[in-house]
């Protein structure tokens, strides 16, 4: 195969490699085929991670242009191969063989459409029998590909597939920088959270080598994927739950103080506001931190013209937040010191007052709350920094 100078690449076939010696040679050639029936001036680029059973040296054989990835990790040779091609476009693959490199025009053809990710879905089309884990198949694939369309709001059936292409220059926006299978769903997210024009084409999954140990980690590598997704979705991993804990907290404390804990039959009293007043402390905390989250992703461009993330920028939050928390925890003090003096009368011993009880408890929640606004205002502060340095 020719090898054109950097500026008529047009598509580079990356494959991340770890002793691939049965299926590297097959994986290259049926690339470098799909590429010459495009018409097109392209690459086949081998990211090896280590490997030590000659895979290195038949892809070389054959015309591939090989990269060393001393760092470990299907993300690590990836971001390098990423960083190291010389296309236009990327499709991205595995090499042991599980994926038609022969039948690629799909995806390219999207990429030349103007989208800047195409996933393959093979659940759309072909899975032979053996191919997939039935665990991962019809479970973990399943789940988190459901979690990921809620989270970002994107129409990809299969967050997981291997085969994917994309726009170099777009990509190379992302700041990708996960190093183990994760980095298959961070690449989704981040194009997701960017606004990026993002579509699917159906493709096929095939057995690899009988004998050949998987590199995927199920429970492992699953909640890598998981931990990533609920990281950059603060609203359905803080917010939400935050709000799922206050606001049977409220209603338990108003049950309590407006209609002497009578509802439903039931008796509410001091030990249910206790549970109460824990149930608002989550989740005030939980809704912090979830704005919080929201606020540090305020530079994708998928929250850059939120209205409420726009005014956070603006606002001088650390003393606004600053002066609230100041004057919440103020009067829980106070409150705390009122029962302290009445508590007193009791020479400090257990609190067999229910009145008592009912007053010092919100007091603590105050004092609580108002520390925790102040300490959360000098975080807002550190987080606009960082995204003022990005601008």
């Amino acid at each position: 195969m020719s090898t054109p100078s950097t500026q008529e690449i047009e598509l580079t076939c990356l494959m991340p490699c770890l002793n691939e010696r049965r299926t590297i040679g097959a994986c290259v050639e049926l690339a470098q085929e799909s590429i010459k029936s495009l018409g097109i001036h392209g690459e086949v680029l081998v990211a090896d991670n280590g490997s030590t059973d000659g895979s290195i040296e038949i892809a070389r054989a054959l015309g591939a242009r090989v990269i060393d990835v001393s760092v470990k990790g299907y993300g690590s040779a990836l971001i390098n191969g990423i960083n190291s091609s010389n296309g236009k476009f990327i499709i991205m693959g595995d090499a042991d063989g599980t994926y038609e490199w022969d039948k690629i025009d799909a995806i390219y053809s999207k990429l030349t459409q103007g989208y800047d990710l195409v996933m393959g879905n093979r659940f759309a089309n072909k899975i032979v029998e053996g191919a997939m884990p039935f665990l991962s198949r019809f479970i973990g694939n399943p789940i988190l590909s459901f979690l990921g369309r809620v989270f970002f709001q994107i129409k990809v059936s299969d967050f997981h597939c291997g085969l994917r292409g994309f726009s170099k220059a777009k990509v190379s926006t992302l700041s990708l920088n996960c190093k183990g299978m994760e980095f298959a769903s961070e690449i989704v997210i981040k194009s997701a959270l960017s606004n990026f024009k993002i579509t699917e084409v159906p493709t096929s999954l095939l057995p690899g080598p009988i004998d050949r140990k998987p590199h995927l980690r199920p429970f492992r590598d699953g909640w890598r994927h998981l931990r990533l997704m609920l990281s950059f979705a603060p609203l359905w991993s803080m917010i939400i739950p935050g709000l799922l804990f206050l606001i049977p907290g409220l209603l338990l404390s108003a049950i309590i103080y407006l209609n002497q804990g009578n509802f439903l039959g039931f008796n509410f009293r001091e030990h249910t506001l206790i549970i109460a007043m824990g149930f608002i402390l989550i989740g005030v905390s939980s809704i912090l931190l979830g704005v919080l989250g929201l606020f540090s992703l305020s530079n994708y461009q998928r929250f850059k013209e939120n209205f409420y993330l726009k005014k956070l920028r603006k606002a001088q939050v650390l003393e606004s937040l600053l002066l609230f928390g100041l004057t919440v925890s103020t009067i829980g003090l106070f409150v705390i010191l009122e029962s302290v003096e009445v508590w007193k009368n009791y020479g400090f011993a257990s609190l067999q007052s229910a009145s008592l009880l009912s007053q010092l408890t919100p007091g603590v929640l105050s004092l609580l709350i108002g520390i925790q606004l102040m300490f959360t205002s000098f975080l807002f502060e550190t987080i606009k920094s960082n995204l003022n340095k990005l601008d």
